[in-house]
């Protein structure tokens, strides 16, 4: 069943764990018993440092949407993807980003039209580990529905988590976000930048949620769809959704109060694709041990 959560003893039965001199999981080419996996059997990835080097400068660069935290380099902002172009090229041109105002149909955007210049590159460099592991997850989802992605391969939950609040903070600073059909154009708030930057953690109920997959009449036309969150009442910019094949994931910047009924999961420990092949999220978190099963189909 799509959605039917999946403990973490079932999910050791399925997929066992890698000897210690077998590879890593994670995709460092590490033997594993030198890498993510501990005494205790446990599979865990640190996530990337996306804190600046040597910092702060105390420079501010003009138009850098984190010059907030007086960290920059001083140069010119560099012109990049505010949706990483990793995850963007393994799409191609089916991208569909939900209320922004300069569009004038429903219809897929192309990769050119996804750049701004919102980032000093020091801040932007940080970000790279970010854009590495969405695009391994998402590749491994893409794998899975072509019947190539097998056994099981170990991500950063955290890491997707900021790859998410990345993406939200790159839509809203560049301008794309709409409420009520207006444009919304601002910097992230502090708070944001020094979760993604790596000088606070997300709090406990924030973050990464699994919701089941979507009904048919609101799937998206394309094979992504990124839809930010805003408050209609005060505009305040409040998480991201982001559907891919059918299955819907939603980084929320703070506690969840209008929950649908649909299959709901805060921070899920893997994705189980039809017992073909195991997306294991690792947190930092320990208590998160609950698993969601994925089929190939989504159902009518």
């Amino acid at each position: 069943m799509v959605g039917e959560p999946k403990s973490e003893a079932e999910l050791k039965k399925l997929f066992p764990a890698p000897r210690s001199i077998d590879p890593c999981l994670c995709g460092s080419r590490k033997r594993a018993g030198q890498c993510c996996l501990k005494e205790t059997g446990q599979l865990v990835k640190s996530p990337s440092e996306t804190k600046p080097p040597a910092g702060p400068t105390k420079l501010v660069t003009e138009k850098c949407y984190a010059g907030e935290l007086n960290d920059c380099d001083g140069d010119s902002p560099t012109k990049e993807h505010y949706i990483s172009a990793a995850v963007l090229e393994l799409m191609g041109d089916k991208i569909d980003l939900g209320g922004a105002p300069w569009k004038k149909d429903d219809g897929p955007l192309s990769i050119s039209a996804l750049t701004s210049r919102i980032l000093c590159k020091r801040h932007n460099n940080v970000l790279s580990g970010l854009d590495s592991e969405a695009a391994r997850l998402f590749n491994a989802l893409i794998g899975f529905h072509k019947g190539q992605t097998k056994g099981r391969t170990l991500f950063s939950g955290e890491d997707i988590e900021r790859w998410m609040l990345k993406t939200l903070a790159g839509i809203v600073a560049s301008g794309t976000a709409a409420r009520g059909g207006e444009r919304v154009k601002a910097n992230p708030s502090r708070e944001y930048l020094e979760i993604l930057f790596g000088e606070k953690t997300m709090p406990l109920e924030w973050g990464l949620h699994y919701f089941d997959y979507l009904p048919s009449e609101e799937r998206p036309k394309s094979q992504l769809r990124i839809r930010p969150e805003i408050r209609e009442d005060h505009g305040r910019i409040i998480g991201v959704t982001i559907a891919m094949v059918g299955c819907q994931l939603r980084l929320n910047m703070g506690r969840i109060t209008n929950l649908t009924d649909r299959a709901v999961i805060h921070r899920p420990r893997a994705l189980v694709l039809a017992d073909e092949a195991l997306l294991e999220l690792s947190w930092q978190d320990s208590t998160k041990t609950t698993g969601v099963v994925l089929s190939k189909s989504p159902p009518p």
